[in-house]
């Protein structure tokens, strides 16, 4: 084992700051940015999304 592994590397592209949420919205649905708002539901059939299937 490595003294120092590398565990994993992240990919956050920059989000601009338009089509967003009021701030109590935002914070009931977990994010403020619209495009970033994916029901579950919609992803809970992929068993490489949801480790539940």
């Amino acid at each position: 084992m490595p003294e120092k592994p590398v565990y994993g590397i992240a990919y956050v592209p920059y989000s601009r700051f338009e089509d967003v949420y009021p701030v109590e919205k935002a914070i009931d649905r977990g994010t403020m940015f619209k495009k970033l708002d994916i029901p579950f539901s919609t992803y809970a059939n992929i068993s490489i999304m949801n480790p539940f299937c």
